[in-house]
């Protein structure tokens, strides 16, 4: 979708959709890069990178972990994406890759809930909801 804005009699924003995409119907989250050009979606044990411009899937991470599909995904200011099984279970429980989808590390967090996980402004913390638990964070990979 191209987004277009125009300061021209009184502001006027435009939209142009480029397609849409068929998803797994066990979706739990999504997040877009900062800059726009990729988006993320956490689907069953799989973290889908799509680009934003042509709709096609540029990479596809297997949470090979049983007992646990992944229901968090969130990008960082930097541009690090992280993700986290729900229910939690796995140990560990969330992900760091960089932008390119090299992995970064893990951290346990433990208790997780569907889409709880977000990110501190600087990138290096992870503050989470857990189940049982009250605010949880966790030092960033």
């Amino acid at each position: 979708m191209a987004l277009s804005y125009s300061e021209l009699r009184g502001g006027v924003t435009r939209t142009t959709q480029f397609g849409e995409v068929r998803v797994d119907l066990s979706a739990s989250d999504f997040a877009l890069a900062p800059d726009g050009s990729r988006f993320y979606l956490a689907a069953a044990r799989k973290l889908m990178t799509y680009d934003t411009r042509t709709l096609s899937v540029i990479r596809e991470f297997v949470q090979d972990n049983r007992g646990a599909g992944l229901g968090n995904v969130e990008v960082g200011p930097t541009g690090k994406v992280y993700f986290a099984a729900f229910p939690s279970g796995v140990s560990p429980d969330t992900w760091v890759q960089d932008a390119n989808g090299a992995e970064l590390g893990s951290v346990d967090i433990g208790d997780l809930a569907d889409r709880s996980i977000r990110i501190s402004g600087d990138g290096l913390r992870i503050l989470s909801l857990p189940f049982r638990l009250g605010l949880k964070v966790v030092t960033s990979p």
